[in-house]
């Protein structure tokens, strides 16, 4: 591959040539056979991730959406963070409403509700209003319609819907403990539940007509859900300090172990797990996971919930235009809304 000036190489997956990018650090190219002839994935540190397809010799780059913004609840301090993809923060609300906030959620609209000794909603401009003051929740989660979905944890057992309306309606009852709440792509509610008894922990499937069913048993004290984009499910588990995988078939395995009592999980566009950590005997912080299982430390304080921000990931910017053979690369950067 030709050079351009001011550039710098990176290893190819396929061997020791190098790919040149314009102000990126290391890269990757990786070649497969897709729709098109060639498809070309490449990674940067700077750069995030880009995807094209090789037609008649051109490769054609668009860049994914991996930079969005994260909102971060923090118990001890009383506070929800907005924390750029640089890892720099700032309060977005703190004081009424967020006292010991546990886990968050968006609405289609951009709003964040935050469940805190009752559910309240925050507006775009931090603007605070009481949701519902029925009960405390601790996992709350929206399905597709824009119905909120709430598990009370501490005395009822019960999972309550919202209509977009407002309407308070009991989904789902006598539940043990349940935490976390996740749907999948077919409108079904997922539900961790902690169960009297260490060792006890279950995840429950519950169908939009309320129909439940059993998916997985001897769990320790599982919290939060979250899917990927293949549909497997991902649980927080609290007491070991782990999180687990479990494929659609129901078959388990350790993803990420070593955490300090995980709380609220969720992905990135990239497929990056975000970890709140509550720390206990541990460091609090938000855990950045890999798909492949590469742990980072994304944030270093006491946190419980993690929910990244509908529309808050980049415009595509454009990116590349690559000849296969002698390669001239122009890259454009991507910016943060």
């Amino acid at each position: 591959m030709s050079s351009l000036p001011g550039s710098n190489s990176g290893k190819n997956e396929q061997g020791d040539r190098n790919c040149e990018f314009l102000d990126t650090d290391a890269c990757t190219v990786k070649l497969s056979k897709r729709n098109f002839k060639k498809s070309v994935k490449l990674k940067s540190k700077k750069a995030g991730h880009f995807w094209g397809a090789v037609a008649g010799g051109v490769v054609i780059l668009a860049s994914s959406a991996s930079a969005q913004n994260l909102f971060v609840s923090s118990y001890s301090d009383s506070t929800i963070y907005e924390m750029k993809p640089d890892g720099t923060r700032q309060v977005f609300a703190s004081g009424y409403g967020v006292y010991q906030p546990y886990f968050l959620a968006f609405d289609n609209g951009g709003n964040l509700f935050v469940a805190s000794g009752g559910i309240f909603k925050f507006a775009h401009d931090g603007t605070q209003t009481l949701f519902s003051g029925s009960f405390a929740p601790y996992g709350i989660a929206f399905n597709s319609a824009g119905e909120l979905f709430a598990s009370d944890f501490a005395y009822t057992g019960n999972i309550y819907k919202f209509t977009s309306t407002g309407e308070q309606r009991l989904f789902a009852s006598r539940l043990i403990g349940p935490t976390g709440l996740a749907f999948d792509r077919e409108g079904n509610l997922w539900v961790s539940s902690v169960g009297w008894d260490p060792g006890s922990g279950k995840i429950y499937k519950i169908a939009p007509d309320g129909t439940q069913s059993l998916f997985a048993t001897d769990l320790g004290y599982p919290t939060g859900l979250a899917f990927d984009r293949m549909g497997n499910l991902f649980v927080a588990e609290d007491q070991s300090g782990s999180v687990e995988e479990f494929k659609p078939d129901g078959t388990r395995s350790t993803f990420a172990s070593g955490l300090f009592v995980p709380e609220q999980i969720a992905f990135d566009g990239d497929g990056n797990l975000f970890v709140a950590n509550y720390g206990g005997g541990g460091p609090g912080s938000v855990t950045e996971i890999t798909p492949d299982g590469i742990k980072s430390t994304f944030a270093d304080f006491n946190t419980t919930g993690v929910a990244f921000k509908p529309g808050s990931t980049p415009e595509p910017s454009v990116l590349a235009l690559m000849s296969v053979g002698t390669v001239a690369i122009l890259l454009g950067r991507k910016r943060s809304k």
